[in-house]
């Protein structure tokens, strides 16, 4: 219901700010001409594709006052088992170095990182240094979700022996690039991902990193001056790399976010980074309108773009339900998934675990509270 709403009041200040944002618009359509101007068509080449993709958060938080449990679950395309874990908001950074050392409590792609990258997990970010409450505790676990997929995918290229493929895409759910890591870490990895494609390379094994993204700050900034200028809308599957100024534009204020090691030797100011991918804007379907997606090849792959998104095109066109979208991502995705009615169980088994930690009495309180709470829920969201 509207109150008070004066419309020609709120048009006259519309039409003042209009002016303004049409100056912007029409930089951004120039950007987009750009863009349509060397846009390249995509060849298919045969290839296997290998996603890694971690639980999102949100959902995936129980409540038990004071404390909170976070989970989290990391699904491999080619693995049969999602690894799966909880952490707790009260038991401090502990918990993670656990994850680091050999017992039972081990996460071995983890372990392995930091290993090479001769750090302990909680030198990764400077997160770990804020954990004090619930709220920064959710703020970590959403750092540590990516420290994980990055884990899995570098664990990965930890190729030792005979592979069965020569040609191998690794794909990863998000960018290739990190606001998580500390800057110095950052490099630390960079460099320990070109060794291993490296090594791969000198074993017969042509190997490809990539990252995409169902939403960036690029795509969104342009979306509007994409359609206006109809940069993609064609037949057929097409790419553009995005200039740095254009990236620039759209990330205003966080340099290092879009700055690469290559990117370094151009910028004197600085000596931060915190990407290790070229972006590129993708159209991987067939028609007119299909959707476009924001992909990061590593910076030190970028010439072979034209056969690196061939590759990816066959896994790209079997997407479902998200069409033209990578089907490795998206069946990663579903085994990564935490569904409610598992959420129901985990909840449930939080609360017989406290309740046994009592006498019968107290756990009996525990189990009214936990019903109670759900009761009122119910009522509130009208169910």
């Amino acid at each position: 219901m509207l109150y008070d709403l004066d419309i020609t009041d709120f048009l006259k200040k519309l039409s003042y700010l209009q002016s303004y944002e049409k100056q912007l618009l029409e930089r951004f359509c120039s950007y987009a001409r750009q863009l349509k101007q060397n846009l390249k068509p995509i060849r298919p080449y045969t290839t296997s594709a290998i996603s890694i993709v971690a639980s999102d958060g949100g959902d995936n938080r129980i409540y038990f006052n004071p404390a909170v449990y976070e989970f989290v679950r990391v699904a491999c395309s080619i693995w049969d088992k999602p690894y799966f874990d909880v952490f707790s908001s009260s038991a401090g950074v502990e918990q993670f170095i656990a994850r680091t050392k050999p017992g039972e409590y081990e996460f071995g792609p983890l372990r392995r990182l930091c290993q090479d990258l001769g750090l302990e997990v909680t030198e990764l970010s400077h997160l770990f240094t804020k954990f004090n409450n619930p709220r920064q505790f959710t703020l970590l676990m959403r750092a540590y979700r990516e420290i994980i997929e990055w884990a899995v995918l570098y664990d990965l290229l930890n190729i030792e022996k005979p592979f069965p493929l020569k040609q191998v895409i690794f794909i990863r759910d998000g960018l290739l690039r990190s606001f998580v890591f500390k800057w110095e870490v950052f490099a630390k990895l960079d460099d320990l991902f070109r060794k291993k494609i490296s090594k791969l390379k000198n074993l017969g094994i042509e190997a490809s990193i990539v990252g995409i993204a169902k939403r960036s700050a690029v795509l969104s900034r342009l979306a509007v001056a994409l359609a206006l200028e109809e940069t993609f809308f064609r037949e057929g599957s097409w790419y553009v790399e995005v200039p740095r100024e254009i990236e620039k534009a759209c990330y205003e204020g966080i340099e290092s976010y879009i700055t690469t090691r290559e990117d370094l030797i151009a910028i004197s100011n600085t000596t931060a980074y915190q990407a290790m991918g070229k972006l590129f804007l993708v159209k991987f379907g067939p028609e007119k309108y299909s959707p476009v997606w924001p992909v990061d090849i590593a910076v030190w792959q970028k010439d072979a773009a034209d056969k690196i998104l061939g590759k990816l095109i066959y896994d790209a066109r079997q997407g479902f339900p998200i069409p033209d979208y990578p089907r490795s991502v998206q069946e990663a995705h579903e085994k990564a998934k935490i569904s409610k009615i598992e959420m129901i169980v985990l909840q449930d088994e939080i609360t017989r675990h406290y309740a046994s930690a009592f006498n019968k009495g107290n756990g009996e309180k525990l189990e009214r509270f936990k019903y109670l709470g759900e009761k009122l829920n119910t009522f509130f969201k009208g169910e």
